[in-house]
């Protein structure tokens, strides 16, 4: 295994799921995970790197525990948005743990996520957003037929002589253009519930 920053869109909870069946990756979650029931287990499972949301504090923390990962050869997975979409929408890319990658001098791997239905057209059934519940999620992928994954690997990006908002900005632009979400641009798709 070779050290690589993975960044990711974050559309659902079953997103660490699938990027550790192909990536073998820990992950930086919000601490909040830490006490969701049968998630919070499996996370620590994963040896999952807990932050507090919204701490400069401790957004420095973690920016040394990620950087100190990659330099011992592990691959680690952030969601630099800091929160789920769905799907349909790219948010800001938070530069703060890209800082990691630069530190490391580890490579950032882009990824696009994208889940499908048995037709193969964008489903909903995984979108975790809003007030959406945990048990009201898993309800709805039990209920889907038939659910894929697409996770989309972009060409690494060199963390060398560029900043971490350089970074932030190339990965957002490479997963945007894989997802059609323009530049920028905020793209609104209605889903039937």
């Amino acid at each position: 295994m070779s050290a690589q920053l993975i960044v990711a869109n974050h559309v659902s909870w079953l997103d660490m799921y699938a990027l550790s069946a192909v990536a073998g990756a820990r992950f930086v979650a919000k601490s909040e995970v830490r006490g969701w029931p049968f998630f919070g287990t499996i996370a620590l499972r994963f040896d999952t790197l807990f932050i507090v949301r919204g701490s400069y504090r401790d957004a420095a923390r973690m920016r040394t525990e990620v950087a100190r990962a990659l330099g011992e050869g592990a691959r680690v997975v952030v969601f630099p948005e800091g929160t789920t979409t769905d799907g349909t929408t790219l948010g800001r890319f938070h530069p703060a743990l890209f800082q990691s990658a630069i530190d490391a001098r580890a490579p950032v791997q882009p990824v696009a996520i994208r889940y499908r239905d048995g037709r193969g057209d964008p489903s909903p059934a995984p979108v975790f957003v809003g007030d959406t519940t945990v048990l009201a999620s898993v309800a709805r992928v039990i209920r889907e037929p038939a659910l894929s994954v697409e996770l989309t690997f972009g060409p690494a990006l060199s963390p060398l002589g560029v900043t971490r908002k350089v970074l932030a900005e190339r990965s957002r632009r490479w997963i945007g253009e894989q997802l059609g979400v323009g530049e920028g641009a905020v793209t609104r798709r209605r889903f039937a519930a």
